[in-house]
């Protein structure tokens, strides 16, 4: 543990001395990148030897993945049928188009016609008042 210290000090030394060539404040700087958060030296998985058997499952997985495709996909269900006399289909219809597409509608006008009966209903459906009250007339200026 103590040899990985001495490693990291001295990562940390190099990086302090080329801060203090530049001539810039390196207190600053070192607050500044130093953080909490960041690891001060390998991980743990870097440490670690790796494994012997890493890999022997997933290996075994794939291999009897691909065999039960190969089992799936190479049965005789998905072969074609030379003699297939059961499959028969239909000549396509041609596409067919409404007669009047390219023409303008003409209930545009209609419309016009219904708005304009559905504001005279609404007019004469609004209670009117039962006692009509004069305007009163503004004060003249003095």
């Amino acid at each position: 543990m103590a040899e990985e210290e001495k490693e990291v000090e001295k990562m940390m030394g190099d990086e302090g001395s080329t801060e203090e060539s530049s001539g810039e404040d390196s207190s600053e700087e070192s607050e500044a990148v130093s953080s909490d958060d960041e690891p001060k030296g390998p991980t743990v998985a870097a440490q670690r030897a790796p494994r012997i058997t890493a890999g022997r499952r997933m290996s075994a997985l794939v291999g009897e993945a691909q065999e039960q495709d190969e089992e799936f996909y190479g049965g005789d269900m998905w072969r074609e049928d030379a003699n297939d006399s059961e499959y028969s289909t239909e000549p396509e219809a041609k596409d067919k188009f409404d007669s009047d597409f390219n023409e303008s509608e003409s209930s545009s006008d209609e419309e016009a016609v219904h708005d304009v009966d559905r504001v005279k209903r609404r007019k004469s459906n609004k209670p009117k008042p039962k006692v009509q009250r004069p305007l009163r007339k503004k004060p003249a200026p003095r």
